[in-house]
């Protein structure tokens, strides 16, 4: 669960998420974290209910004049555009707008808003992927200095008495949308059946599963080869164990009721009986010690 600081405008918690509102003239404003980010994507699940803007707030930080600098990635409902700004308030007050692309839009509508962030710190190389219902709608890179690691959130801009409602927050390193998407579809799930942020614990609890299993310090990041593989299957199993009511924990695992899931998962019991056998051969042969030729 993310906490989010409020800077200006209003905002209605309520158990599925929030509402965001300008004030006083001000847009609304709300950001979570530390201004020591490493590379990052978040999500959100963002129904704008008469805002004329409304999206996602990258790299947000105030220097000691509290001159903010962001990037942003707004969808704009009035104008019926998707809009990357850059707002370096030491330099210039005004957004720079370095992308703009028309979509259509609609009030009411809930539209899932993604920003993809990276930097290569030795070619000093600031990468911004934007995406609207996963469709990439802006790719930009950004050369040079100023643009500093900072926090994130989610703004809003209207009259007084419009409002955002934002839902369904997934924050995570670089790829891990991707690797979720990859476990879902294997077993056949949406985010409409588990919800990225809950799918993103489940992850990361195949990890420290996996870490404990191999007794390795092992992250999201460092990932790759059979100890993805592995996680992978292993998170799998965990997806459906979720949806069908079951039991997960460590590699203690059994299967609810799979009467009341999809349609599409009624045949998870041979699915299920895959991955544990997918698990338990990857595990034993990740546990082999190694025998080489000094």
């Amino acid at each position: 669960m993310y906490r989010f600081l409020l800077l200006s405008g209003l905002k209605e918690d309520s158990d599925s998420g929030f509402t965001l509102k300008p004030y006083i003239g001000l847009p609304g404003f709300c950001v979570s974290g530390a201004e020591d980010e490493g590379d990052y994507e978040v999500y959100v699940k963002m129904r704008c209910v008469d805002a004329d803007a409304a999206g996602v707030v990258c790299d947000y930080s105030e220097d000691e004049n509290y001159k903010k600098r962001y990037i942003e990635f707004l969808l704009d409902f009035a104008n019926q555009q998707a809009v990357l700004n850059l707002v370096i308030e030491a330099e210039d007050p005004q957004p720079k707008n370095v992308f703009t692309r028309f979509i259509k839009l609609d009030k009411g509508k809930d539209y899932v808003v993604g920003v993809k962030y990276w930097v290569d710190p030795e070619d000093n190389v600031c990468s911004i992927q934007c995406f609207v219902n996963d469709t990439v709608v802006i790719l930009f890179h950004y050369i040079g200095e100023v643009l500093q690691r900072g926090m994130w959130g989610f703004k809003v801009e209207g009259a007084d008495e419009s409002s955002a409602v934002f839902s369904d927050v997934f924050k995570a390193p670089v790829g891990a949308k991707q690797v979720i998407d990859a476990v879902m579809k294997r077993v056949k799930l949406t985010s409409a059946d588990l919800p990225y942020p809950e799918a993103w614990t489940l992850l990361q609890e195949a990890i420290e599963t996996v870490s404990s299993e191999l007794d390795e310090a092992l992250t999201f990041e460092t990932l790759f080869g059979d100890r993805l593989r592995l996680v992978k299957a292993l998170a799998a199993i965990y997806y459906l164990c979720r949806v069908t009511g079951g039991v997960s924990t460590g590699l203690s695992f059994s299967l609810g009721d799979l009467t009341v899931t999809p349609q599409r998962v009624a045949d998870g019991t041979v699915l299920f009986e895959q991955l544990r056998r997918e698990v338990d051969s990857l595990l034993g042969k990740l546990k082999q010690p190694y025998v080489g030729v000094v």
